[in-house]
């Protein structure tokens, strides 16, 4: 698989998932996870989608990242690529600081976060994408529930 083909799956996962589309039980994703980071002190959420082992993650956050990791073998399997070669991960920042230069429009309340998505093929460089945004943990207060649910 061509890097730039890495480039267009990474951008394509990134854009997903923090999209607002992208729910759990109903609320926004990323809400959840900010919620999920806090509660273990953490500003940082990691996952490696080929990865069984990064499976420590609550269950309702599990069922996400199997859409997520089916996602991925679905755009490899159309390349012949196997996804015992590929690393794809996704690291969440929550509670960051922005460079002048790279701040998003603020459409929604609540603090910067980064989304990094990295996709490794043995023997090629890595694809990496970023995605900023602004978002709050979730609170079923501020949010109204999703009517279709993933």
């Amino acid at each position: 698989m061509t890097k730039c083909r890495l480039h267009d799956i990474a951008y394509g996962l990134g854009s997903s998932f923090i999209s607002r589309n992208n729910h759990i039980d109903g609320y926004w994703a990323i809400g959840k996870l900010y919620e999920y980071a806090r509660n273990t002190r953490s500003d940082i959420v990691e996952f490696d989608l080929c990865e069984s082992s990064s499976t420590s993650a609550p269950k309702h956050l599990q069922k996400m990242l199997a859409k997520y990791c089916d996602w991925v073998k679905q755009r490899c399997s159309s390349r012949s690529t196997s996804l015992s070669n590929l690393s794809v991960r996704i690291v969440i920042e929550f509670d960051i600081e922005f460079n002048e230069n790279e701040k998003p429009p603020q459409r929604t309340y609540g603090k910067p976060f980064r989304v990094t998505v990295a996709i490794n093929a043995k023997d090629r460089r890595p694809a990496i994408r970023h995605f900023l945004g602004y978002c709050a943990p979730h609170s079923s207060w501020h949010e109204s529930k999703s009517i279709t649910q993933n």
